[in-house]
């Protein structure tokens, strides 16, 4: 087993910033127009190697249907196939995993993706797509001499495109749980949660909110709970003890409240800083971890209950600048 993170991507500068710093950029930042594959393993220690490949090696690219190819790796929602044999970086990373009862989030006027409304405003810096809230796995990878295994594993799909990432913000994401709360829970589910400010104007700038609690366990408490600014949600409590130690509230207008808190044990040990799109390329910038305790909560309080109650020891977890978001 094992808890591992690929991220896939295509950076476009600007014409004025300079070319592509070529594949064996592989220390510190990566200038210029390119393709990459991040591969993150999280386990007693944490590694992660940054695939850098000319825009040449994207010999397809579907962006409704989420497909690409890039050199010898292909991406599916459904299936991922990796091999870095051919990269210069001399770390081989060769498997495939595949997808099944992939869940995505309910599509309609109202969510036309994840952002809501937000989807139609055209100049965002930054749009954030869920793909997949929870999946089951099948399949493995070999990375140099070792095997992960990710069999009746779960998964989690998402993706970012524009310009720029926000200055600041935070981000949790589990569907893999240790523990129920009370009798009767919800066994599966899944939890994203995204917190950052969005420009609207020059000077103007909002904090957008963006949670989904996903329950499927065949009971009245099955459903889509969505905590977004678009719906009226809103960040009621967020505090910071320390920059692993984060606690945090939502409300949606109704009676329903998502209280998460995040920890993270090993205090960095399971976490690798990764590159994230700056002006003229992909810079070392956003320190994630797979290994966060996240604690959930999600109650209605008009009926004093709660619908979901659970910890993950093998969260998602990003916090970026989040000083000013203190709530």
């Amino acid at each position: 087993g094992g808890h591992l993170a690929v991220i896939m991507g295509i950076y476009v500068a600007r014409s004025d910033c300079a070319e592509f710093s070529g594949p064996n950029a592989i220390h510190g930042n990566v200038t210029g127009s390119h393709a990459f594959v991040m591969v993150y393993r999280a386990g007693r220690e944490a590694t992660y190697t940054y695939f850098a490949y000319p825009l040449s090696a994207v010999t397809a690219w579907h962006r409704e249907e989420y497909a690409v190819t890039i050199g010898l790796n292909t991406f599916q929602v459904d299936k991922v196939c990796l091999d870095t044999s051919d990269h210069p970086r001399g770390v081989t990373v060769v498997g495939c995993v595949t997808a099944t009862h992939v869940r995505p989030l309910p599509v309609d006027w109202l969510h036309p993706s994840a952002m809501g409304v937000f989807e139609y405003i055209p100049f965002l810096e930054c749009k954030h797509g869920i793909l997949s809230m929870e999946h089951r796995l099948q399949g493995q990878f070999l990375i140099d001499d070792e095997r992960i295994i990710l069999d009746g594993g779960w998964g989690y799909v998402e993706k970012d495109r524009g310009t720029n990432f926000p200055t600041e913000w935070l981000w949790v994401q589990a569907n893999s749980w240790m523990e129920q709360g009370e009798p009767g829970a919800p066994v599966l589910a899944s939890v994203s949660v995204s917190i950052a400010p969005v420009p609207l104007l020059p000077g103007v700038s909002l904090h957008g909110l963006l949670g989904v609690a996903v329950l499927s366990n065949g009971n009245r408490d099955d459903g889509t709970y969505y905590f977004a600014t678009y719906e009226g949600g809103r960040v009621t409590h967020l505090r910071t003890a320390s920059p692993d130690t984060v606690h945090v509230v939502l409300h949606d207008l109704t009676c329903h409240v998502l209280d998460i808190s995040i920890r993270d044990p090993a205090a960095g040990q399971r976490s690798v800083v990764l590159h994230a799109p700056r002006q003229c390329g992909m810079e070392m910038a956003v320190r994630e971890t797979l290994g966060a305790h996240v604690q959930v909560a999600l109650r209605d309080d008009c009926e004093n209950r709660t619908l979901f109650e659970a910890v993950s020891a093998n969260a998602a977890f990003e916090a970026v600048g989040i000083s000013s978001m203190v709530v």
